[in-house]
């Protein structure tokens, strides 16, 4: 072998040298396998490290050959979500597992290379044919993902004694493999060297490579070659890589490296994150990859270019410890982005053989998919992201597309001269451009048109049902709104700034040296808040890179000695939602009749405990509103859970992740929600549904749709309860959908929506399969809202019917069910997974509108599901009879939910009727 350096040589459907007789269908020698030394038994844990979101380190969790099957993990449910694990991962018994954690669903849904690939599968597009080339490290050759389809493997350099690396089996499973790559049909080139490799070496490998494409067919030739490593001009033998380069490009090789665009200039890409149980084919389930989330927020987006993102993060691939073997990894890296975009196309070369390079990327751009990421306020696009699906249909159509190359230099940089123009200059105390402090909502409305978000703290509104106080968003600014008028603006972007030119994305060393430093800092983890109270000024800070993020400013203050700082509690109503805020200034000694009404999450910011009335504590608020109450506590801890009973969610769009509910959905589909990711609603609803803390029905398994109700349309909730029905329709009974939680009202009297008829229709139907709706409608809906009393949560008879602290209400034929006190799960975007306590809510100003009601709807289809448990025999009519048979009668008449009182009221039901009467 005239390669005296290579350690092994694998000719597969390769002549030698001169020939050009290639085998038809060629088989890899047994003799030849390279397989994996004996192993070592599963290293025994005591303990799992803990996930630090701001660790540099991607495999904090490796659990990777670790035995922990000792261990009780029930606690460790959001450090097992970054988990990375294999098939030779021991885990414990499933009763000392989170309820949220399923390691072999997260395994599968990691082999989906998603964006809708296997749909282009299904289709007979699978790269069939197309020759892939990869230079990694030692390849587990016989894996099961790729072993039929490897032409060619030969090592350079490599050390005799090492085994097959990790590195080479997941790149050549991301590629190509047979259930986890892109391009399952594609055909093998691989050559190894070892990790680390100097470029001179790898200059060699891809000469290699260009010698063995020259003896394959012309009309059969190597048209991608993926290398997970990059290189810069600085780096000791660039020149000889780059020559390399242009000889493979000159052979018509697309050349996908991390650097790609020090090889076709102008070209980019960028990776993305996922979610372990979010579905791979929903675009809306991706994010900035995980290494670079924390830069995501904190630099002003760049020019789009031609760059397009793929899947990078929470993906399973061939493990080198065996051939039939999988491991999942929660972290990626760009390795792991680049043999995906070779395997895409190679989809491409098969559908057009004709492709180049240019074109190819030129599409990928074009047709790729952009999403919104919303973060308090601040609205980022994410991508475009590549469309696999458009990208084949737009080559199949031939349409074509140019590179617009950008400008090297992608930084936005700020002009040390001071801007001109007065419609983009912050002036601090009295407007931000052309928007003045008081400014009415209507004329801000005429100038900028609608805004792309109304919300406040994280419930979003639609514009005809506004509350006192929200925030309108746009692209470059957000606008704090009370009683129709601006009373705070946020700059998002560096488009507004300082008459001195001072804006987003300066260090905040120029910010002190132009404000002086007369300032109050706060900390937090990811970053810092930066006062000027005399100006009614803040700044958050990067804690990455120490620049600004985004710019708070508020009108002047006429006054700051008005009131006496013993009496201040301003802007402090009772109800109102102080999630996220910061109160320290405040001191609410005499705030007591106030405060354990209102909404708060774990990020607001209270006084100090002497300014605060004695006895009341936030966080034993937030704890103590996780109980649903009424017993539910008592009948879970009887094993009476709503375990092996489906329920249905249709709600707005929620994070997969939180803990609360991880692992319980077993389907999620976004019926249209854009690039809303999730919202306030929708998590706080799963969360009282099934929740492992503050659910009624912990044990259940739920379907979720999420649905845009900011469109205020009834047809995306028919079409949501129509995909309930068809999914039960070809379901054996026992998984079949029982009751569906719609937390809205989407037609009758009080209702905003429309299209309300095709509510009431997809109503009729799913209750003729058997399906019971349980929504706010008050022709439909049968629940009705009462609030606990918080000092006696167990109690059904301390229960008060109608709103909290309000008069009693009644509402007859209706089953009264809690909706206060409650905390609920926060999973807002940009936000951290937490909670949220709502101490009770209001009425709606619109008549007959059930806006309020909203926590009561789960409430209800948890205990539901509970009596389902223990008799799935009941029909939806039977059930909801008990319900209100077993209810607790209040003096008013009102009829509140009496959970254990309906447990023992269906157990002695019999089919015919009643045999037993609660007392």
């Amino acid at each position: 072998m005239s390669r005296g350096t290579a350690a092994l040589l694998i000719l597969v459907g390769m002549p030698l040298a001169g020939s050009h007789d290639v085998q038809a269908n060629p088989q890899v020698p047994a003799k030849h396998s390279i397989t994996p030394a004996g192993k070592e038994a599963p290293r025994e844990w005591t303990t799992i490290p803990k996930y630090d979101p701001n660790s540099d380190n991607p495999f904090q969790v490796d659990l990777r050959g670790r035995d922990v099957s000792k261990l009780d993990l029930r606690a460790a449910l959001e450090d097992l979500l970054y988990a990375h694990f294999d098939d030779g991962t021991v885990w414990p018994a499933p009763e000392r597992m989170p309820a949220g954690f399923d390691w072999r669903k997260i395994m599968e849904l990691g082999k989906n290379p998603g964006l809708g690939v296997r749909r282009l599968h299904e289709e007979g597009i699978t790269g069939r044919g197309v020759k892939i080339a990869i230079i990694d490290q030692r390849l587990l050759v016989d894996h099961q993902e790729y072993a039929d389809r490897v032409r060619f493997y030969e090592e350079i350099d490599v050390p005799s004694h090492s085994g097959p690396q990790m590195h080479g089996a997941a790149v050549a499973s991301i590629a190509l493999g047979k259930t986890v790559g892109v391009a399952p049909g594609a055909e093998l080139y691989y050559i190894a060297r070892p990790g680390g490799s100097p470029l001179p070496r790898q200059a060699r490998c891809i000469h290699r490579i260009i010698e063995v494409n020259a003896q394959l067919p012309p009309d059969n030739k190597i048209r991608v070659l993926s290398m997970s490593t990059g290189w810069g001009p600085s780096r000791e033998g660039y020149e000889d890589i780059a020559k390399a380069v242009q000889k493979a490009l000159a052979a018509g090789m697309l050349i996908v490296c991390t650097t790609v665009g020090q090889v076709h200039e102008g070209c980019d890409f960028d990776a993305l994150d996922r979610s372990p149980l979010a579905d791979p084919d929903v675009f809306e389930s991706y994010a900035p990859g995980l290494f670079r989330a924390r830069d995501f927020w904190s630099r002003p987006s760049p020019p789009l270019g031609m760059c397009f993102s793929v899947p990078m993060d929470s993906r399973t691939a061939a493990s080198p410890g065996g051939i039939r073997e999988y491991v999942f990894y929660r972290n990626g890296g760009y390795s792991w982005a680049v043999p995906y975009i070779a395997g895409v196309y190679a989809l491409a070369a098969q559908v057009d053989p004709a492709i180049t390079p240019e074109k190819f990327w030129a599409l990928a751009v074009q047709t790729g998919r952009t999403i919104e990421l919303k973060r308090r306020g601040m609205t980022r696009p994410l991508g475009p992201i590549v469309d696999p699906v458009r990208l084949i249909r737009a080559i199949q159509a031939g349409e074509t597309a140019t590179l617009n190359r950008p400008p090297s230099e992608r930084r936005t940089v700020r002009s040390p001269l001071p801007i001109n123009s007065e419609t983009q200059t912050i002036v601090p105390g009295v407007r931000v451009g052309d928007y003045p402090f008081g400014m009415s909502k209507d004329e801000l409305v005429k100038k900028l048109g609608e805004p792309r978000w109304v919300h406040w703290g994280p419930e979003t509104y639609a514009r005809d049902n506004l509350p006192k106080r929200y925030t309108m968003s746009y692209e470059d600014l957000a606008f704090g709104i009370d009683d129709d008028a601006i009373i705070g603006i946020t700059v998002l972007s560096p488009a507004y700034r300082f008459a001195g030119g001072l804006g987003v994305g300066d260090p905040v060393e120029e910010i002190k040296q132009v404000f002086s430093n007369d300032f109050q800092l706060s900390k937090f983890a990811t970053k810092d808040i930066l006062t000027y109270e005399d100006q009614n000024l803040s700044f958050e800070i990067s804690k990455n890179d120490g620049t600004v993020l985004e710019i708070n400013v508020g009108p002047a203050q006429l006054d700051k000695t008005d009131s006496p700082r013993a009496d201040r509690r301003e802007g402090l109503e009772a109800y109102a939602d102080v999630g996220g805020k910061d109160l320290r200034a405040l001191d609410l000694r005499s705030a007591g009749d106030i405060l354990d009404t209102l909404e708060f999450n774990q990020d607001t910011q209270w006084p100090p405990a002497e300014r605060l009335p004695t006895g009341f504590d936030p966080q034993a608020l937030l704890q103590e509103g996780m109980n649903p109450g009424l017993g539910v506590r008592a009948l879970q801890a009887q094993g009476i859970t709503g375990a092996g009973v489906h329920v249905g969610l249709i709600d707005q769009p929620l994070l997969l992740d939180h803990p609360e509910y991880a692992g319980k959905i077993v389907s999620y589909h976004d019926a249209g929600c854009g690039p809303h990711k999730s919202s306030g609603h929708g998590p706080a609803m799963a969360s009282q549904l099934v929740g492992t803390r503050c659910g009624t029905a912990p044990g259940a398994s739920l379907h979720v749709v999420a649905v845009p109700s900011w469109e205020a349309d009834a047809g995306y909730y028919a079409r949501a309860l129509d995909g309930f029905v068809t999914y039960n329709e070809g379901t054996p009974k026992e998984q079949r959908i029982r009751v569906v939680s719609v937390s809205s009202q989407p037609s009758g009297e009080g209702s905003v929506y429309k299209n309300q008829s095709l509510w009431d229709e997809a109503v009729q139907r799913a209750q003729d399969q058997g399906i019971l709706v349980l929504d706010c409608t008050w022709h439909h809906g049968f629940v009705s809202l009462c609030w606990l009393d918080p000092q006696n949560r167990e109690s059904v008879e301390a229960c008060t019917p109608g709103f909290r602290n309000g008069p009693v209400e009644v509402d007859q034929g209706h089953i009264h069910v809690p909706s206060a006190p409650r905390t609920v799960a926060q999973a807002e975007e940009g936000w951290r997974l937490g909670y949220a306590y709502d101490g009770g809510g209001r009425r709606s100003r619109q008549p007959r509108s059930k806006a309020g009601y909203s926590d009561t709807i789960p409430y209800a289809a948890g205990i539901l599901a509970l009596g389902w448990q223990i008799r799935p025999d009941l029909t939806p009519a039977q059930m909801k009879e008990s319900l209100l048979a077993s209810a607790h009668v209040h003096p008013s008449g009102a009829k509140i939910i009496h959970p254990a009182a309906f447990m023992e009221w269906i157990r002695k039901r019999s089919d015919s009727g009643y045999v037993y009467r609660f007392p």
